[in-house]
């Protein structure tokens, strides 16, 4: 708050109070309304920050529809916001819920080079991967889970996933 009440402009201050706010109880503080007071600030000074706050408050609150529509909109406003097509598939992926729309944002997000500041190509292809798994269609999913670890040696999600496909 302080950081804040010092400069309004903080980013960083004000999504980590919204993650304070959307995580902490109520007798601490916590507030999902003073959450999305705070994503509302950060979308004025940073859209897809804004929205990215604003999907995960609404991920926590099972309102996916809300969280979707964070995305979708910023994408209307701004097409060249590609973070927001990740976003998408990520919700998708997560929730079971837009498969086909989260696969077909994936599939547009890979076909761009991402910044440093946006999630790599093969955290999309991970996510992917999960959509064609929950979709049953398990050639595509592992093909997926293949291209993500080939990016990513690393990526034990993947290499999880993959395992489980076995």
């Amino acid at each position: 708050l302080k950081a804040i009440e010092l400069n309004p402009d903080n980013l960083d201050a004000r999504a980590a109070l919204a993650t304070f706010y959307r995580m902490s109880p109520w007798f601490v503080g916590g507030s999902m309304e003073k959450a999305h007071a705070q994503a509302d600030e950060i979308k004025k000074r940073d859209p897809l920050l804004g929205a990215q706050i604003e999907g995960e408050i609404c991920i926590a609150e099972n309102k996916y529809d809300d969280a979707f529509n964070a995305f979708e909109s910023l994408l209307k406003k701004d097409p060249d916001q590609i973070a927001a097509l990740y976003q998408i598939g990520y919700i998708a992926a997560t929730t079971g819920q837009r498969l086909d729309r989260g696969e077909a944002a994936l599939k547009e997000y890979l076909t761009h080079t991402p910044s440093d500041k946006q999630p790599s190509l093969a955290y999309a292809h991970y996510r992917l991967g999960n959509i064609y798994q929950e979709k049953d269609d398990t050639d595509p999913a592992r093909k997926e889970y293949q291209a993500a670890i080939a990016l990513d040696p690393n990526l034990k999600q993947a290499a999880d996933a993959l395992d489980d496909l076995k």
